[in-house]
């Protein structure tokens, strides 16, 4: 896995390579950076069991630690407004700052795969069980505050987003197909889970979502 920065002329600054101890093929998934400029990067590592990791490098590129977990997948990475970086796939792990995990929640969806935070610590996670779109919240120490269920979604065909307004409603949208006719869900929640309204599209698919200052989503 090569980490590239470019600074603002497009001149590269620093270069950086990852190989996996088993020297097995590596699959980058997402890269993320905090308030500070330190860079996380996650991806998986193919073999059995599929393992993932996890790196920090602070802004001069200089790695601060790498975590290698096997017998589990993950598909998000997010990192809050304190540092502490999450995944999410099979399970939903919190980290601090210097690579100690804090906790892991099991009751995950079976297959997460979009995770944001708040200010507050909390953390949302979006993902699939059986034919449900699941959400779920945590507070900052790893507590299940809430779990709400959007019904009819395929799992084989989703792809899931989410984010957060300023005011900490949760909005999710997910992609499904039935009779290979695609259709794209986009569902807003309250701060308590509760479903305030779901739009359909037919004919598109939603797999990522965002907001802007004035609450319109995207």
């Amino acid at each position: 896995i090569v980490t590239l920065k470019y600074g603002t002329s497009g001149e590269v600054e620093w270069v950086k390579r990852h190989d996996s101890h088993s020297h097995l093929s590596d699959q980058p998934l997402e890269i993320i950076c905090d308030a500070w400029s330190n860079i996380y990067v996650s991806g998986l590592t193919s073999g059995f069991p599929y393992n993932y990791f996890l790196i920090k490098y602070n802004g001069a590129g200089n790695e601060q630690w790498i975590i290698n977990e096997g017998e589990n997948s993950i598909n998000a990475l997010t990192v809050d407004t304190r540092g502490n970086p999450y995944v999410t796939g099979s399970l939903t792990k919190k980290y601090s700052p210097k690579g100690v995990l804090l906790w892991k929640a099991l009751r995950a969806a079976q297959n997460a795969k979009a995770i944001a935070s708040d200010d507050s610590g909390n953390v949302y996670v979006a993902g699939s069980i059986w034919s449900d779109l699941v959400t779920i919240k945590y507070d900052s120490t790893g507590a299940e505050k809430w779990v709400a269920c959007f019904s009819g979604v395929e799992q084989r065909y989703q792809n899931v987003g989410i984010a957060l307004d300023h005011r900490n409603n949760v909005y999710v949208t997910v992609n499904t197909a039935n009779d290979e006719n695609w259709v794209a869900h986009t569902i807003k929640y309250n701060p308590a889970g509760t479903m305030l309204w779901s739009v359909n599209h037919p004919g598109n698919r939603g797999s990522t979502i965002a907001l802007d200052d004035s609450g319109n989503i995207y």
